[in-house]
């Protein structure tokens, strides 16, 4: 039997018959791990009264999973479509010495991954809240794209620029897209994934920028506290990188903090 990555193994015994025994004891060993990549076997061993001894091998392959195919499953979503990653947990990626949270999976089956926490802060800009020319445009496509290893992996996509003056936006449209390679979390991702009881796992205890403008001038930010407020594009806060990775295979880890999905 073939097992994706990170399944559990569910063991579906075995029965034996004799010619003269009613009953025949099996006994099982063997494990199977489902965080290793490869063909392990099941042993069962049947035994009659007599002594006499039979034993047959179960085969279980343990196969690489994608990042999309992973997530799409684990979040009960239909393959093809936009994916949410409501799964709290066990959603960290390590990527080019970074922690990474997965966001969602996109219809074409890309993934869109946020840091784990600021990984600078400063001025979004002097002047704007738009996006294309800003300061944080300029640093996030270069400075810090410059720094990622194995930047084909990174696709180039649509992210959100677009005003609103609700602070509960979920919206699922853009009016304004700009079309760039790192960008950064919008109000109505964070909106998304958040929890009815007013907690999200995209809160870092540090205060960044999404990029949502408020205003001509402001932007929307995720608090220390978790809470959402609209700041000055001249204020200082901190800056997570967001990216758009092609679908790759997860060969080892477990999704969690201590052992990410690699």
């Amino acid at each position: 039997m073939t097992l994706r990555y990170g399944v559990s193994y569910e063991e579906l015994k075995a029965t034996a018959t004799d010619t003269y025994d009613e009953k025949v004891d099996i006994a099982i060993s063997g494990s199977i791990n489902p965080y290793k990549i490869g063909t392990s076997y099941i042993t069962y061993t049947a035994t009659d009264d007599s002594g006499n001894i039979t034993t047959k091998k179960r085969a279980v392959t343990v196969k690489a999973a994608t990042t999309s195919e992973l997530f799409v499953e684990e979040n009960g979503c239909e393959s093809g479509t936009e994916c949410y990653n409501t799964k709290e947990t066990n959603n960290y990626i390590w990527y080019s010495g970074k922690l990474w949270r997965v966001i969602k999976v996109n219809a074409d089956g890309t993934i869109k991954l946020i840091t784990d926490r600021s990984v600078a802060g400063f001025a979004y800009d002097d002047a704007s809240s738009t996006f294309s020319g800003s300061i944080a445009e300029e640093w996030l496509n270069n400075r810090f794209y410059d720094s990622l290893n194995n930047g084909s992996l990174i696709v180039s996509t649509n992210y959100c620029n677009d005003t609103t003056t609700n602070i509960n936006s979920k919206r699922s449209t853009c009016n304004k897209t700009v079309k760039t390679k790192v960008g950064l979390l919008t109000l109505d991702e964070y909106n998304a994934l958040l929890k009815e009881d007013g907690t999200n796992f995209l809160h870092s205890g540090d205060r960044y920028f999404t990029m949502t403008p408020g205003n001509s001038i402001g932007l929307w930010t995720i608090s220390e506290t978790n809470t959402r407020d609209g700041y000055a594009v001249q204020e200082p806060y901190g800056i997570r990188p967001v990216i758009t990775m092609k679908a790759v295979n997860i060969t080892s880890g477990k999704g969690t903090k201590n052992e990410p999905y690699r």
